[in-house]
């Protein structure tokens, strides 16, 4: 009896069968004008063009060197893509793409917005050197957009523990008429069973002191908190927030001096209540979004 025959695959070398990552040269092989646009103590971010579909992108690359994946250098990327999925078509978190590791380097593809708040407050400052002050529209604005970001985040059962005006990112797309977008989730898997020393790694300046002696029983709190000292400093710019001292403790006992003016009392007193010592005193995101100071007039109509 004829036995047939068995074709065999010959075994493979690497990803791509000769020893060779399919991911090494993928940044300069599938996109055009690869610009620096900033760069931090982790990584670098570039300005892209995608040789394919023309659209532009941003492309943010780790500057340390991988030796294998660990959970704490993919969890931006662990966020990103479950926030997405779950949560597709927000428009206040920053659109996420794609990811890859090329040379030892994590990649993560999202949207190219305009510029960060941080950029707009240090605008305002070079325009009005008198008044950098934001007015009640603009940060009615940003505490809208953001607390409806976080809404979205911590309904994924994630918290990004490191608000700032560093990483809310302004839309470069008409159709969104300049909203506000919460990036750089690296610290946002941290919540998810991890210890306090990873927690505790946010921007002093915006970190609840509950945070800081390791309670994270209410970790969305965190970020009201961190959201309510935005909207203070938007309000007080160019004051720049402590990093430590007489005033940092003030800030944390719920004492925020020198609330201007220019906010209407019911705006003020929202911010206070962000910015409150205790977390079970500062609403939830979804209270802020219906707070008549926030709420858009056309909606109130």
């Amino acid at each position: 009896q004829r036995q047939a025959s068995v074709r065999r695959r010959p075994p493979s070398n690497g990803p791509d069968g000769d020893g060779r990552d399919q991911n090494e040269g993928r940044l300069e092989r599938e996109f055009t004008g690869v610009t620096v646009i900033g760069r931090g103590q982790f990584s670098t971010v570039y300005r892209v063009q995608n040789r394919v579909d023309q659209c532009l992108y941003a492309v943010k690359k780790t500057t340390q060197i991988m030796r294998g994946l660990r959970s704490t250098q993919l969890r931006e990327v662990f966020a990103l893509a479950n926030v997405s999925m779950e949560a597709e078509g927000c428009p206040n978190i920053v659109r996420y793409f794609s990811s890859w590791l090329e040379d030892g380097r994590l990649h993560i593809q999202t949207e190219l917005c305009e510029c960060s708040l941080r950029d707009r407050m240090q605008e305002k400052r070079k325009k009005e050197p008198a008044d950098a002050r934001f007015g009640e529209a603009e940060t009615a604005a940003v505490v809208r957009d953001v607390a409806n970001g976080l809404k979205v985040l911590h309904g994924c059962d994630f918290v990004h523990l490191d608000i700032k005006p560093d990483n809310i990112l302004v839309s470069r797309h008409k159709r969104e008429d300049g909203c506000y977008k919460i990036a750089d989730l690296g610290l946002a898997a941290a919540a998810m069973g991890s210890g306090c020393d990873d927690i505790s790694e946010g921007d002093c300046r915006y970190l609840a002191k509950e945070v800081l002696r390791g309670n994270l029983a209410e970790l969305p709190k965190a970020d009201v908190f961190a959201l309510g000292l935005v909207s203070y400093e938007l309000a007080t710019n160019p004051k720049p927030l402590p990093c430590n001292g007489d005033e940092w403790q003030l800030i944390r006992e719920g004492c925020l001096q020198d609330l201007p003016a220019q906010l209407s009392e019911p705006l003020a007193q929202l911010v206070r209540h962000m910015a409150a010592a205790l977390p079970v005193d500062r609403p939830p995101c979804e209270e802020i979004l219906r707070h008549p100071s926030v709420v858009p007039q056309t909606a109130q109509d």
